[in-house]
């Protein structure tokens, strides 16, 4: 697996391998090689969004009662399996700029 990182001061894009780290995005397309999985994921994309926002008001972003405001229509799974002892799975987060790209995730 790969990701890049982003210099702050000049904004140049590093790409860099994560040793160990093997990554997917599953999707319909891999029921065939996977149906317990790709099943597993849908309900979980499903169920979730549901089930947290309705846990607590007081977790409301936007103040209608939403609790987090996740989406049940849109969403994706990135699957991430990591090789023991040898992995290097850097913490990071997927896009800084956040809403301003265009990504919404909050989960």
């Amino acid at each position: 697996s790969w990701s890049e990182k982003i210099d702050n001061i000049t904004g140049k894009v590093t790409r860099f391998d994560k040793e160990g780290v093997y990554a997917c995005e599953p999707d319909g397309r891999d029921y065939d090689t996977a149906p317990d999985l790709i099943l597993y994921l849908s309900v979980m994309l499903q169920t979730l969004p549901d089930l947290l926002n309705g846990e607590s008001e007081s977790a409301a972003v936007d103040g209608n009662g939403d609790g987090y405001g996740l989406s049940a229509s849109s969403f994706n799974a990135k699957l991430a399996v990591t090789c023991a002892g040898g992995s290097v799975y850097p913490l990071h987060i997927d896009n800084p700029q956040g809403v301003s790209a265009g990504d919404t995730r909050k989960l």
